[in-house]
């Protein structure tokens, strides 16, 4: 037993599967660490990582030898690469039947708490009636839906996200946005230049004015999927964007709407889909001239309405990080 148990830990610790043979071909190197409640299924999810180079495990696939919790998972997560998490679903009737079992859904919040402080890149997958775990990348499925063409689409995602989660990162390593400089006027005369503006036309704008603000990690519809839920149009990931605003960012172009009424009629779509996908804070960008009182604004907080000129202009000096940072606190202060 002994003699098993070693060398199934000598094959993790040198990027082989534990406990089959490695596929054939190109000796897997990256490791992904696996938490989930007990008696969740994450074969699929084991699959997707396996063909993309990653050997999944998950805490208890290592032997204990009398350690605690907390020892064995420093060793999981010393020089994993990826962490995941299924966490457990809003169903009281659920959870009281792992409760009875001795099942527990904070062992998995533990484990990322854990992986968090060791600044690891971190995707939790929440059910659709579960609960958003602040400060980390959440994206939510419906697990009696979910196909191994969704859970690929999930971690395409987390591995575009920008590779800041390392244990050597520190604060230096940090992406930062910054402004446009005097490259604000050239986007301005572009925009102004034309008499029409399509939302394709938007998107293409942004794309260059984002990556010209130091933001290249983003993706446009239909790059962005989210199983069951109509895209956005660009979806934003940044460092500078944790933790008050969070990442990542969906954004919204109106090229379309005269009146305020129908302006807002948009902002409630954006405000209705940061819901159900369970995205703290959302931006609408629009074509025109028309502006949303107060008291509109305030029936939907968490979604920025700016218009394209605007929001330029005020990239010349300000970054979208410093932009929308101050955006945020005016609205959680009661400010338009």
């Amino acid at each position: 037993m002994a003699n098993s148990t070693t060398e199934f830990t000598s094959k993790i610790e040198n990027g082989q599967s534990g406990g089959v043979e490695p596929p054939q071909g190109p000796v897997a190197c990256r490791k992904a660490f696996i938490t989930a409640p007990y008696t969740t299924d994450t074969s699929l999810l084991r699959q997707a990582l396996e063909d993309r180079g990653f050997v999944p495990f998950e805490i208890d696939e290592l032997p204990s030898k009398g350690r605690s919790i907390p020892e064995l998972l420093e060793d999981c997560l010393k020089d994993v690469d990826l962490v995941i998490a299924m966490t457990g679903s809003a169903d009281t009737d659920e959870q009281s039947v792992h409760r009875r079992a001795g099942f527990s859904h904070d062992e998995t919040q533990f484990h990322l708490g854990y992986a968090a402080a060791l600044k690891k890149r971190i995707l939790v997958l929440v059910p659709m009636n579960g609960s958003r775990l602040f400060g980390l990348p959440n994206l939510f499925f419906d697990p009696h839906e979910a196909t191994r063409e969704t859970i690929d689409q999930w971690i395409d995602i987390i591995l575009k996200m920008p590779p800041k989660l390392s244990p050597r990162y520190t604060d230096d390593d940090i992406k930062l946005t910054f402004p446009l400089g005097l490259k604000a006027d050239d986007f301005l005369a572009e925009i102004r230049g034309r008499k029409e503006l399509t939302v394709e036309d938007l998107k293409k704008i942004f794309r260059n004015v984002f990556e010209a603000c130091g933001i290249d990690s983003m993706f446009t519809a239909p790059e962005m999927i989210t199983p069951g839920r109509p895209e956005v149009d660009m979806t934003i990931f940044s460092d500078d964007f944790v933790p008050w605003i969070g990442t990542p960012l969906p954004i919204e172009f109106d090229v379309a709407s005269q009146s305020a009424a129908e302006l807002e009629d948009h902002q409630e779509q954006l405000a209705r889909w940061v819901s159900q996908i369970h995205i703290p804070w959302g931006l609408l960008i629009h074509r025109g001239s028309v502006h949303l009182s107060k008291e509109q604004t305030f029936r939907h907080p968490n979604v920025f309405v700016v218009s394209v000129e605007r929001f330029i202009a005020s990239l010349k000096t300000a970054s979208p990080g410093e932009f929308l940072r101050l955006w945020r606190n005016r609205r959680v202060r009661g400010i338009a």
